[in-house]
Formats: C-alpha cells, sequence, structure tokens
C-alpha cells in the first residue's frame, strides 16, 4: 500500500472519478498514481466558479456555436424584455429586479381606487337603519380591524372617520362608541358617536360585558358566597369572624359589605 499526499493544484485522479483532491487531502491507492488530466480535457466551466448567467450562456455557446458573449448578450436582452414595468406601460425597467422604471410607481398609485370606494365595498350597508357589519377581519372581540397607512386600526372608527370628513375625533372624546346597537362589528355612522373611557365603561356595565363578579379573570369569589357574607354579617357574625372562616382577608369582607365590590350582587326578590 503506498501513501501519496497532493500538494499544489486540485486534479481530477483518474481512479477516483468526480473527487477532487486538495491540499489537505490524503489517499491510499494500491496502483501508481495517475498522471493529471490535462487542462484542455477538463471542463472549462466547473461548477461552483461561474454565476449562473455564465454557466447557461456558456452551455448555449456550446450547443449553438456562438461565442459566449453573444449568447449573454441574448440571455440579458431577454431577461430585460420581461423584466416589465409592473405599471403595465410595458417598458423595460432595464434593470434586473427592479419593478418600476422612475416615477411609474405614481402612476399604479393615482389608478388605484379610492380608499372609501375600497372600506365600504368589505361593509354590508344593505339597510340604513340595520348594523353594517364589518366582513373583514376581526379583533378577538368582534370589533372590525383593517390595516390603514401600515398600521391597524379599528374599522368603526374609520368609519366614523369617512362619514365626518374634516372632523377628526375630538381629544377630549377619543373613543368611538357603539350608542344604539352595542354591536362591535357595526360600522353604520349613526350607531357610533365619540365618548370619553368613563362612557365606554358605563356602556360595558350596562352591558353586562364588563369583567366584574365572576368574569374577573382573578375572582376568587362568586355570588353564592358574597350573598353569605351579607346574611352572616347581617346575624351579628362579625368581619374577622366570616373572613377567618372562609379564608379570605378581613377587608375583602368589609368591600362587600359596604358595596365597594361586588354590588351587582342582590339577593331575588
Amino acid at each position: 500500500m503506498e501513501m501519496v499526499r497532493l500538494f499544489g493544484m486540485s486534479h481530477v485522479m483518474a481512479g477516483l472519478p468526480g473527487r477532487v483532491a486538495s491540499d489537505s487531502d490524503e489517499f491510499r491507492i494500491s496502483e501508481p498514481v495517475a498522471q493529471p488530466v490535462p487542462a484542455s480535457q477538463l471542463d472549462p466551466w466547473p461548477v461552483g466558479q461561474l454565476s449562473p448567467l455564465e454557466a447557461v450562456s456558456a452551455q448555449m455557446s456550446r450547443q449553438t456555436g456562438l461565442e459566449v458573449n453573444e449568447t449573454t448578450a441574448l440571455l440579458l436582452g431577454l431577461e430585460r424584455a420581461l423584466n416589465l414595468c409592473d405599471c403595465g406601460c410595458q417598458q423595460p425597467t432595464e434593470k434586473l429586479g427592479r419593478r418600476f422604471l422612475h416615477g411609474h410607481n405614481l402612476r399604479l398609485q393615482s389608478r388605484r381606487r379610492p380608499p372609501t370606494e375600497r372600506f365600504w365595498e368589505t361593509v354590508d350597508s344593505s339597510s340604513p337603519d340595520a348594523c353594517w357589519p364589518w366582513s373583514g377581519c376581526r379583533t378577538a372581540g368582534g370589533y372590525g380591524l383593517l390595516g390603514v397607512n401600515g398600521r391597524l386600526v379599528l374599522a368603526h372608527r374609520v368609519a366614523w372617520e369617512l362619514a365626518h370628513p374634516g372632523e377628526p375625533i375630538p381629544p377630549e372624546t377619543p373613543f368611538i362608541r357603539h350608542v344604539v346597537c352595542r354591536n362591535p362589528p357595526c360600522c353604520n355612522p349613526a350607531h357610533l358617536a365619540p365618548g370619553t373611557q368613563a362612557d365606554n365603561m358605563r356602556d360595558m356595565v350596562a352591558d353586562g360585558t364588563s369583567a366584574s363578579g365572576e368574569r374577573h379573570g382573578q375572582a376568587r369569589l362568586n355570588a353564592a358566597a358574597v350573598l353569605a357574607f351579607r346574611r352572616l354579617a347581617a346575624g351579628g357574625l362579625s368581619q374577622r369572624v366570616i373572613a377567618r372562616r372562609f379564608g379570605v382577608n378581613p377587608t375583602t369582607i368589609r368591600d362587600i359589605l359596604i358595596g365597594h365590590t361586588w354590588a351587582h350582587v342582590q339577593e331575588a326578590v
């Protein structure tokens, strides 16, 4: 067994098809080392040393008999001809990867329909007095959602602004409320009105949609326990004893009895 180490340029060995030796390669062979293949017999376009355009040009040159620079020019001209401006003018952009000729993107924007027209297409406005539900994307709470100038906004706010052009939402009443229908996806401007955060919270309490009582994510009590606290207190039991019996803080019992919390829970008449 003879150890052979190759130095210098990479060579294709006759006994190892497809194997290219590098400066650090070692081979154990049982026959004498064959002479390197002459450069004239090697593929002049090895993989990894030419760009895709050069490789295709070389292949076309071998198949057609044209010079490589001629096939390259043909390919570039073909790709530029196929890379037409996206505005629809049918003119080549003259630069690979470019979508528009200079200034032609403004032509495309000018042909787009007005935002008002595109917005109302997503709203079912069949009846003037009924709810106009948003048929597009919605939040988990049911409110319509759309993108405007790269950011997400609520559809009913956009509906109010479109119905009141030149009249921005007042900063003192920054919330747009559903004052008629209480229907989150509704975009009927007649059902909407600006309001404050306090107005919004009162609407939630009136509709029973606020996260209060047992619906609160951190609630440890329920309506039955609250009514039991009140009955025991009315029977003369102290707040501290009630708190110890039910394993709660005495302050919790006090807030329930004076109506600071759980005020919505009342005895059935």
